[in-house]
């Protein structure tokens, strides 16, 4: 059986897209500890283009997600789900990753 490390976070985002790529940085820049729980499919990959994102229309969706992952500061780790369950008053996420 393989351990897992207890790993404590302020916030956890599910959805890496650019949404979740804004909470997570703007929640990285307040100083919190933030996971981005992401599968790395986005529903938008097949869009030739970013429509109505200011100063950056036109934009590939791929390029948007590349651009927000490679620019977050590094408190922002990249994991899948694999179980979430209420404990108490805190939420324990299972991921790999």
């Amino acid at each position: 059986m393989v351990e897992q490390a207890e790993i404590v976070r302020d916030v956890v985002v599910v959805g890496g897209g650019a949404a979740g790529l804004s909470a997570a940085l703007i929640l990285a820049r307040s100083r919190r500890r933030v996971t981005v729980l992401d599968a790395g499919a986005p529903r938008n990959a097949p869009a030739q283009a970013v429509h109505g994102l200011l100063a950056l229309d036109g934009l590939s969706p791929l390029e948007l997600l590349r651009r927000g992952r490679d620019g977050p500061p590094t408190t922002i780790d990249f994991m899948l789900i694999d179980a979430m369950k209420s404990a108490g008053p805190k939420m324990m996420v299972s991921t790999r990753g």
